[in-house]
């Protein structure tokens, strides 16, 4: 069987092409590539929520699959209208790339924001600019009063090149799949794109940016292979190439949008993940009506909490011990803020946080982070081998910390246990518990707890609330929530 697959002329699009294509090929399909430039490509001077045409890189292939001129039109998926109209479908996706936005900075603008208190990124979406606009101001290690986005158009490598000759503009927001994408591309017609991508990281800092603050446009990451209607005899081979797990997320995301309007003009970001302890969206931004999003789904139904314990517990007081400095750590996931020791720098190397807390505490004493795990554990993958490839990661924790894979632990400081009064804690029927620790000690204080229904995140508390529970004859786990606000959003309804 020979195909004609069509796609843009630019680098990321030929790329994404060339994957479908080299998929098929593979099930003994020969593959001839068609580019061309989109209604898109050629106005490059307008922001896209002010361009008129639906689906600006999309529309004008649909007329060249339904006349048979090429058979199938590889995309990016988050590029598509939520209606692409009829005559046309979209049959497969492959698995989709880091759905996460990322932020360049230029490292020779460090000391004029810090002057100024000014920033300016090139950015042209409405949806980054309601959601990043809050977070830049406190998420920076240097304090940023106004945020500024201008206007930019055209690929990844032309986006960069103008951000880094402006002097103007600071930074740059861009999808971290098509970078991802670049780097890792086989084919020698990307050598020039990305040496100049990889000159551009040395010049800058970088910050994945977090979902629960900024999800992205519906559909980013993933491909979608657009077919036209009629062509069922493409329909079983596509499906031999499916990502069922990515078409899902996709399909669920660009239902919420089309709920809320649709189309990039919205200040709408939402993003769904699938994890094995259950499903998370995010959603954020501003309806055209003027109606705040921000809201977080998790999968699992939780029952309605009958007396949940609500309050804090000041169970320790901290205390600084020796500890032992990486040498060769090139990378350092942080637990707690309190973790790093005040002396502590990390020039050129990646500073990664367990959640938005400790990100936001050590921005605020000067540290730039790379990004956080936002709460889901540290078995989150931290995807960051392409951008950044290192050799070990350092965690940076208490004295009673445990060590994941390929890590090496640094204990800063000692949980020494107050004396507390914890008896009340048996009046109540539901607890979250933030740490394994915490929890240890609670029940050993009040044992009759243990047989209440417990919560935590996912990592390293939950493997360690489970093994107690379960010491003490107990084997229902602990049930797994995104995070300690969510805990108290159910908890006060």
């Amino acid at each position: 069987m020979d195909l004609r697959i069509a796609a843009r002329k630019s680098d990321l699009a030929r790329l994404q092409a060339y994957q479908v294509g080299d998929l098929l090929e593979k099930k003994g399909v020969s593959v001839d590539y068609y580019f061309r430039s989109s209604l898109g490509d050629q106005n490059q001077e307008d922001p896209l929520w002010k361009m008129p045409e639906k689906g600006v890189f999309t529309e004008d292939f649909r007329e060249g699959l339904i006349n048979g001129d090429w058979d199938m039109v590889v995309h990016s998926w988050k590029d598509l209208p939520v209606d692409i109209g009829e005559g046309t479908e979209i049959v497969a996706t492959l698995p989709r790339a880091d759905v996460r936005d990322l932020f360049l900075i230029k490292k020779s603008h460090f000391s004029k924001i810090q002057t100024s208190k000014k920033l300016t990124v090139f950015s042209s979406s409405p949806r980054r600019i309601y959601n990043l606009t809050p977070f830049f101001k406190k998420f920076l290690p240097f304090a940023v009063d106004e945020v500024m986005f201008e206007n930019v158009r055209g690929n990844i490598n032309t986006r960069i090149k103008k951000m880094l000759e402006s002097e103007d503009v600071d930074g740059l927001i861009v999808a971290k799949a098509a970078i991802d994408r670049m780097l890792s591309a086989q084919r020698d017609e990307f050598s020039q794109s990305q040496r100049e991508i990889r000159a551009a990281l040395k010049d800058c800092e970088f910050q994945v940016l977090p979902l629960s603050e900024n999800p992205t446009a519906a559909a980013q990451g993933a491909l979608a292979v657009e077919i036209s209607e009629k062509r069922s005899d493409l329909k079983n081979l596509l499906s031999q190439i499916n990502c069922q797990k990515t078409w899902d997320s996709v399909c669920l995301e660009r239902q919420i949008l089309k709920s809320h309007g649709g189309g990039c003009h919205q200040k709408i970001g939402v993003s769904h993940l699938v994890r094995d302890f259950g499903e998370i969206t995010y959603l954020r931004g501003e309806t055209e009506e003027g109606v705040i999003l921000n809201k977080t789904s998790f999968s699992l139904d939780v029952e309605s909490l009958e007396k949940p314990f609500i309050g804090t517990l000041d169970l320790y007081r901290s205390q600084d011990i020796h500890y032992q400095r990486p040498s060769e750590s090139q990378a350092h996931f942080v637990a707690k803020s309190r973790a790093i020791p005040e002396n502590e720098t990390y020039r050129d190397q990646v500073v990664w946080a367990a959640g938005l807390k400790t990100w936001e505490k050590l921005a605020q004493r000067g540290h730039w982070v790379h990004g956080c795990s936002e709460s889901l554990g540290e078995r989150e993958d931290f995807r960051l081998s392409v951008i950044r490839p290192h050799s070990q990661w350092a965690k940076w924790t208490h004295s009673g910390g445990e060590a994941g894979e390929s890590e090496f632990l640094v204990k800063t400081y000692e949980l020494l246990p107050q004396k507390n009064d914890l008896r009340f804690l048996k009046d109540y029927k539901e607890f979250f518990w933030t740490s394994g620790s915490q929890f240890e000690l609670c029940v050993k204080e009040v044992p009759e707890i243990a047989g209440a229904r417990h919560f935590c995140g996912p990592g390293h508390t939950f493997t360690r609330v489970s093994k107690v529970l379960k010491d003490m004859g107990i084997n229902k786990p602990p049930q797994i929530l995104p995070h300690y606000e969510y805990w108290l959003e159910l908890a006060k309804k």
